[in-house]
């Protein structure tokens, strides 16, 4: 069976993330955006072309749904075209 995940975001920030698994994800959000970043938060990440960008890793607790999953997915199935 698929690990379903999800990842709720508000305002341009991850809320959360809820999969039917979390224990079997490792989850990290990449934020390029590190204006207004403490310095010693921003990491070097190496892209596709071997430059690097300065970036905040932030590491985020996934947690067991407390929304209906399959109400969720039934809904992103419909919008598929």
């Amino acid at each position: 069976m698929t690990n379903r995940v999800v990842v709720t975001v508000e305002g341009g920030v991850v809320q959360s993330v809820v999969a039917d698994r979390p224990d079997e994800l490792d989850v990290v959000v990449l934020d390029y955006d590190t204006q207004g970043a403490d310095e010693d938060r921003i990491e070097y990440i190496t892209q596709p072309d071997g430059s690097k960008s300065d970036a905040v890793v932030i590491p985020i607790e996934t947690e067991h749904p407390r929304i209906s999953l399959d109400e969720v997915f039934g809904k992103a199935s419909a919008t598929v075209t």
